[in-house]
């Protein structure tokens, strides 16, 4: 479902413009979107639009609301961004389960959390920025224990890393 969500958020009209020229209406716009979906969906964590080099153009937050322009962040180091800012017009892109990092710290209590994420394109296929959705992870980790009760104190994910 999140996925579909994603993809629909993407293809407001709105969201180029915003790109493109950093229309303020438009901005306000699509932060009041944003905010609407994160108050209705307990497991949609963030939904934040990222600008071709990876920039936070803007963020809202589950908990915080729309986040200030001084606490935006860089995320063009992040293997989601990358991910994403490669991929064709309408397709998405899932990340890892990974932890949630704000100001390149762990948040704490610990949230474990899945990006959704698609590039925004222009007619010409250019880069316009990228929109994320971060979903929270938990409904998945608990069906693995609900599927495996007897090992559930045991679960544990591993990574490469």
């Amino acid at each position: 479902r999140m996925a579909k969500d994603v993809l629909l958020f993407s293809k407001d009209p709105q969201i180029p413009a915003f790109l493109e020229s950093g229309d303020v209406d438009a901005g306000l716009a699509l932060q009041n979107m944003a905010l609407e979906m994160v108050r209705s969906d307990p497991d949609l964590d963030q939904v934040r639009i990222l600008g071709p080099d990876g920039a936070e153009k803007f963020r809202v937050e589950q908990r915080a609301g729309v986040v200030s322009a001084d606490r935006l962040q860089f995320k063009g180091d992040r293997p989601y961004f990358q991910e994403a800012a490669l991929l064709p017009r309408g397709v998405v892109s899932l990340s890892r389960i990974d932890l949630n990092t704000e100001g390149g710290r762990v948040e704490e209590p610990l949230k474990p959390v899945i990006r959704v994420s698609v590039a925004v394109r222009d007619a010409g296929d250019r880069l316009l920025g990228v929109v994320v959705f971060n979903t929270l992870a938990r409904k998945i980790l608990f069906s693995f224990e609900d599927l495996f009760p007897a090992y559930a104190s045991k679960f544990r994910i591993l990574t490469s890393e």
